[in-house]
């Protein structure tokens, strides 16, 4: 019986220990997706210094007429 329970104690922490590592991992997972927005964003900032939105549509969709044209 008492060796069960020192089963049982010697894998309490390791239990908790996990969980503690798939928290920092989901944190490091979101701090990663919140850094890769950030820089899309400023990346789309710069480019649109460059590229007005109305060529930006205008392209896309003359993008998308030939993609369809080609489809068909």
């Amino acid at each position: 019986m008492s060796s069960a329970l020192h089963a049982q104690a010697a894998f309490a922490p390791r239990r908790r220990a996990s969980r503690g590592l798939l928290a920092a991992r989901r944190t490091e997972r979101r701090d990663r997706l919140i850094a890769s927005a950030l820089l899309l964003a400023l990346l789309a900032g710069w480019a649109l210094n460059f590229i007005s939105i109305k060529q930006l549509s205008l392209s896309l969709g003359g993008f998308i007429a030939h993609a369809t044209a080609r489809q068909a």
